[in-house]
């Protein structure tokens, strides 16, 4: 062997029996932690303590989501072929299925009550790998009644941090928005197992007990929630969102159809979940915050109080209506012959005619200047998931539409009743509704007032941010005295909301349905010298706004300021 070749033999060999202490080196001292911690885990197993989830509480205390114990059946590993139709047919009931997917530990069934879990656990050694774990699961006590608003909950479809297989976390509404609030923090206990995974002993000193989420207190009334509901029961889609307009607090936010939360978080599969998803009206959307409607002549409002503040028109201001408007070749109609009509009686009246000169005048991007400027065609910030921001279409979007030179400046005339390409949500409407009572602040709305851990600590407090919008206090003073007016007057078209007990203050709006009957809106606040509460709400395929959604908003802020459980007490 060459001098050469002798030295590359030693290097080879000094090289190898480095690597070899190196690597000895790394598993004694650098990674001695992770494989004693893998050599425990063929004797030691952990079993989870899975963390409650905070309590949601309405503003007066009454509790809206609580927790319950429950039974759920467990796969720990993977099964014989047979072994969960055996274990389907011995408690005679629906087993979730299980695929070449599936990962483990995972859950057969849930809620499956005190005599299939008793029957398990007396018959495990002949049901290898199945076992039954107590577990707290959510229970909404007033079934759908602001199930949107709260939300539900569902198991998690991928590990995340801090999460393990079977938890359950939040998916829409104040269970999604504030998760990181209410889930707590699992414990842990670790069981000395022997070699066929049977327990030995408990190892008490390396338990780590389970953190309860912390407790939301929300702005919702319950009590009015309820009576919004009932008075709606009637009504088969429709949304009504409530308001104090001196904070901006949410009082109540109802969508219909509903849904039944405690059924709804059991598991996609059910037969429940799939009515829900098959149903034509989407149960488990929130029209209250999501879906963009038309305004109607609630509309008028904004116009009214944009061209008075402009100085396009004054009070004095009055315009022929000979049952429309003739703008080009086109005939803009008016839903009556209103002779002549000032500002005042325009509004009270609701006639059509005067604010399609109106919309002549001001035009298409004065009319989204201003709106935009009243929290139209944005988003409101309140702290929900999925809100939409509406639209207000100008001159831009429609060139963009429709292409330049593609569209007519008639748009505005559709704009300035509410009807045509502009969108807005009962939450926006409440919200302006809120401005117009409360004196000009277009306040943020909230829905959670505090946050607690079960210490009592204050984790997080709510409030709203207002800004004031610009327009002037004469020009607030004129327009609330016109909602108060269009209620009270007897030619006002609000004037089946109006009450004996309450000075009711607002607006109607009839909005066309191309595939039906037309929907009803109404916008209202009240007591009107000092109000407590703004409402807005549409029904929809149900008629005019006067006729239908009127006199349910006289019922229920009568029922709400007034405090009565019966309505035919009033």
């Amino acid at each position: 062997m060459s001098e050469n070749s002798l030295k590359f033999f030693k290097a080879i060999v000094i090289l190898s029996f480095s690597i070899v202490v190196g690597r000895l080196f790394q598993l004694q001292f650098v990674e001695k932690a992770k494989w004693l911690r893998l050599s425990e885990e063929n004797r030691v197993k952990l079993v989870y303590a899975r963390a409650p989830r905070g309590r949601i509480f309405d503003c007066n205390g009454h509790l809206v989501v609580s927790n319950r114990s429950s039974y759920s059946l467990l796969l720990e590993d993977q099964p014989d072929s047979a072994l969960v139709d055996i274990v389907a047919d011995r408690l005679r009931m629906t087993m979730r299925s299980v695929d070449s997917t599936t990962r483990y530990p995972f859950v057969l069934a849930r809620d499956i009550g005190i005599e299939a879990a008793s029957y398990v656990e007396e018959h495990n050694h002949e049901l290898p790998s199945v076992s039954v774990e107590t577990r707290v699961i959510r229970n909404y006590p007033h079934g759908p009644i602001a199930s949107h608003t709260l939300g539900y909950i569902g198991e998690i479809s991928e590990l995340r941090y801090g999460y393990v297989l079977g938890d359950q976390t939040g998916l829409t509404g104040i269970e999604k928005q504030y998760e990181s609030y209410l889930r707590g923090k699992n414990g842990v206990e670790y069981v000395e197992v022997d070699a066929k995974g049977r327990e030995i002993r408990r190892l008490s000193e390396r338990t780590e007990a389970a953190v309860p989420g912390s407790d939301i207190y929300l702005s919702l009334d319950i009590e009015l929630q309820s009576i919004i509901e009932e008075e709606l029961g009637q009504f088969e889609v429709c949304a009504a969102v409530a308001m104090n307009p001196r904070d901006g607090s949410v009082l109540a936010m109802v969508s219909k159809p509903n849904f039944d939360p405690n059924q709804a978080f059991i598991t996609a599969k059910s037969d429940y979940w799939q009515r829900l998803i098959d149903s034509p009206h989407s149960p488990l959307w929130n029209r209250a915050l999501s879906s963009g409607y038309p305004p109607g002549s609630v509309f008028k409002l904004v116009i009214a109080a944009l061209a008075l503040e402009e100085g396009v028109v004054t009070e004095r201001t009055t315009i022929h209506c000979g049952g429309g408007y003739q703008f080009g070749r086109r005939f803009f109609r008016c839903w009556e012959v209103h002779r002549d009509v000032d500002f005042r009686e325009a509004i009270i009246r609701s006639c059509d005619s005067y604010f399609y000169h109106l919309g002549e005048r001001m035009g298409v991007d004065a009319i989204a200047k201003g709106a935009s400027r009243l929290g139209f065609g944005r988003l409101t910030g309140v702290d929900l998931p999925n809100e939409k921001a509406g639209l207000v279409p100008t001159s831009e979007w429609y060139d963009d539409r429709y292409g330049e030179g593609g569209w007519s400046r008639g748009v505005a005339l559709n704009l300035s009743v509410g009807q045509g390409e502009v969108l807005t949500t009962p939450l926006q409407l409440v919200r302006f509704t809120s401005a117009m009572a409360n004196g000009g602040i277009l306040w943020r709305p909230f829905v959670v007032k505090e946050i607690v851990d079960r210490s009592g600590r204050q984790l997080y407090a709510g409030k709203s941010k207002g800004k004031r919008i610009p327009i002037s206090k004469r020009t607030l003073r004129i327009v609330r005295e016109c909602m108060r007016d269009a209620v009270n007057d007897p030619r006002g078209t609000g004037v089946f909301a109006r009450s004996q007990l309450v000075q009711i203050a607002g607006k109607t709006g009839t909005v066309e349905n191309p595939s039906g009957e037309d929907h009803a809106l109404f916008c209202c606040f009240a007591p009107f010298e000092e109000p407590l509460i703004a409402l807005s709400m549409i029904i929809e395929r149900s008629g005019h706004g006067g006729i239908v959604a009127a006199p349910v908003a006289k019922r229920i802020i009568e029922r709400y300021l007034c405090r009565k459980d019966d309505p035919e007490e009033l």
